[in-house]
């Protein structure tokens, strides 16, 4: 009797260990909302995740393995390098003029100091253009700034103390709304600076950037950026916040769906049923 139930319980410990029903891991949590292009930066010319866009580093630099953002299920992830000294250290993708109306851009920082100290801006990542911005950056009043259109942008204060700590920043704009049209700024997967009202829908024709404005001067970044999203729609709040949350799930979770957790409790009682009484009819006593 003993063995059947053993083979009723095992499995199922077998299932709730290899197969738990948790939230999935942030890779497979950025993919699911179909970004444009995903690129995780974990070096030179390494395709988005969807394998349709490409990337090339100048003056750029890979950090050293398990020095990249914080995500779970990769503790080797790496980001790029940006020195932020006046070498044009720019990685620029193959995205080139897939933003029109709205759009997304989510990244991960690392700020060697702040703009206020280097005295100019820390561009981030976006199509710059003259009168045409998407551009998403830390200025030099440590405001992040999100333009689009024709010079209107949505700013949040950047936090001195997180200076020299992974920080995820996202910008989301959707000009389609006419006069709900939206543009926000969030920091650490929490809405910090918005607009609702009219904003401008010119059709983006630039190469998408990591790093520096090859447009504007005096906008290069000065630290780490990594695992940097760019949508051609707007986000949620609660993508943005379901991001943000999954940054510290691992792939394979270890804990069961309560279901298993009730079948595997009832096998396993079964089994000790089953020894005790074996045990009685022997004479010994158990626990």
């Amino acid at each position: 009797m003993k063995s059947r139930y053993l083979r009723i319980a095992l499995p199922l410990l077998a299932v709730a260990l290899t197969n738990p029903a948790t939230a999935a891991d942030y890779v497979s949590t950025v993919t699911s909302t179909n970004p444009l292009a995903y690129f995780q930066l974990n070096g030179n010319d390494q395709p988005s995740t969807n394998g349709a866009y490409t990337t090339s580093y100048a003056n750029v630099g890979t950090s050293a393995a398990g020095t990249g953002a914080p995500i779970a299920a990769n503790p080797a992830n790496a980001a790029a390098s940006f020195d932020g000294f006046g070498s044009d250290s720019i990685v620029t993708t193959s995205v080139t003029g897939s933003i029109s109306a709205r759009g997304s851009i989510n990244a991960w920082v690392n700020l060697a100091q702040l703009p206020a100290v280097a005295g100019r801006i820390f561009y981030i990542a976006g199509e710059s253009q003259f009168g045409n911005d998407f551009d998403f950056q830390i200025e030099s009043d440590n405001q992040l700034r999100f333009f689009t259109g024709s010079g209107e942008n949505t700013a949040a204060a950047f936090d001195p103390s997180l200076i020299g700590q992974w920080v995820m920043v996202t910008a989301s704009y959707d000009a389609t709304l006419g006069s709900g049209s939206f543009r926000r700024v969030y920091i650490n997967g929490a809405l910090a600076g918005s607009y609702s009202g009219l904003v401008s829908d010119e059709i983006k024709t630039a190469p998408f950037t990591v790093g520096y404005s090859p447009v504007f001067g005096n906008r290069e970044f000065a630290g780490l950026i990594d695992e940097v999203a760019v949508w051609d729609r707007g986000l949620s709040d609660a993508e943005v916040s379901a991001i943000y949350a999954s940054r510290g799930q691992p792939a394979v979770a270890s804990v069961p769906e309560p279901a298993t957790w009730a079948a595997m409790v009832c096998g396993f009682g079964m089994i000790g049923a089953s020894a005790r009484r074996r045990a009685k009819t022997a004479g010994v006593v158990l626990g």
